[in-house]
């Protein structure tokens, strides 16, 4: 590796693809990131705004540490849903499955964790594998579709999933659905959101990465208001730039 990606941050690749128009994986510090349409989508930003929530998905149940503040009993709501038997049956569904920067980190956690990533930028997909070693962790698998058209299918009568492993239900799904800082509207449809009631257990979770500055943070309001109307609890952690908002059934 060359020594001046440790001081200088490096362009190492730049381009577009049908979905984005411009895409640039990122150097610095020995590291790598991706920035697409000028916003961050991995990296060391975006894991320590995840890492705020990987280490609560626990099987064991755990008190909550004294003084924490962020989002009231955070803890006990996490451990109290995603419970399953063994490491084995965790089942994760990411809708805007990036360069894995979720997956990775729930495999730090949950190492046999079986995922199904879903992404609609075969250029990102690619970049991933290349660059980010998606293509090195076990037991996942990546889907070249629409998220929420996938979604859809899945209960729509359109096209029933034909794979077993298609076809169970999550533990854990994960909604990061942006392109640069523009949110796909669609995931704010009442229908949407019901459908994706429909895919996790009883016990599981649902999280939703949502921007939450200057003019973000009108609308995240308004859909933190959706989803109360949806599900019968819903947390969040804020991070300076994000909230993530953990719902459960």
């Amino acid at each position: 590796m060359n020594i001046k990606y440790y001081f200088f941050p490096q362009k190492i690749w730049r381009g577009k693809s049908k979905y984005n128009q411009n895409i640039e994986v990122i150097e610095f510090l020995g590291r790598r990131s991706l920035r697409v349409n000028n916003m961050t989508q991995s990296g060391s930003i975006v894991e320590d705004i995840y890492k705020k929530i990987i280490p609560l998905l626990s099987c064991h149940s755990r008190a909550l540490p004294a003084g924490r503040q962020e989002s009231g009993n955070l803890y006990n709501f996490i451990d109290s849903r995603v419970k399953p038997e063994n490491d084995k049956e965790c089942k994760v569904l990411i809708l805007g499955f990036g360069v894995g920067t979720f997956a990775k980190l729930i495999k730090q956690k949950y190492p046999p964790a079986k995922i199904i990533g879903v992404e609609i930028d075969k250029v990102i997909i690619e970049l991933g594998k290349k660059y980010f070693e998606t293509d090195k962790i076990n037991n996942l698998k990546i889907i070249n579709s629409d998220a929420i058209d996938w979604v859809t299918r899945y209960f729509g009568g359109r096209r029933r999933l034909q794979n077993d492993e298609e076809s169970k239900i999550f533990d854990i799904i994960f909604v990061d659905l942006y392109r640069g800082e523009k949110v796909e509207p669609k995931i704010e449809n009442g229908a949407f959101l019901s459908e994706l009631v429909r895919l996790v257990s009883q016990k599981g979770v649902i999280i939703f990465n949502r921007l939450n500055f200057s003019g973000h943070k009108k609308e995240t309001e308004e859909f933190k208001e959706k989803l109360q109307q949806i599900f019968s609890q819903v947390t969040f952690i804020k991070s300076y730039s994000n909230i993530i908002f953990l719902c459960k059934t």
